[in-house]
């Protein structure tokens, strides 16, 4: 009994939950095809393009807006499944991937962002 206890500990220890791994936040970099610097806005937050900022990871659909002259206004931040979760759906089943599920940590957006203008 105690071998299983041990094993059992030691899987849940090593399991990748999204939830306990990932932090609230995911930082992304936005840039732009142009020499052109201007402000931009994501999940709320304004900032200057080229820059970094940082976008809650909750699983939401995320959207660069711009209103800069010759610029995209529009430009949507890709996200993929985080690994953290596959490995959470196979060592700590329902229970775990359905807590990354609710968290939105089971998200990974991507680094970088291009917002396409014209030159």
């Amino acid at each position: 009994m105690k071998n299983v206890l041990i094993a059992v500990l030691v899987s849940a220890t090593l399991a990748g939950c999204a939830s306990i791994v990932n932090d609230d936040t995911d930082k992304i970099t936005v840039t732009s095809n142009s020499d052109k610097s201007f402000t931009a806005m994501v999940d709320g937050k304004t900032f200057t393009v080229p820059g970094s900022v940082s976008i809650s990871r909750d699983g939401e659909e995320k959207v660069v807006t711009t209103s800069e002259p010759g610029c995209a206004p529009n430009t949507p931040v890709e996200k993929k499944m985080d690994n953290a979760f596959i490995g959470n759906v196979v060592t700590g089943g329902p229970f775990g991937s359905t807590t990354d599920y609710s968290s939105g940590k089971m998200w990974d957006y991507q680094s970088n962002v291009t917002i396409p203008c014209t030159k």
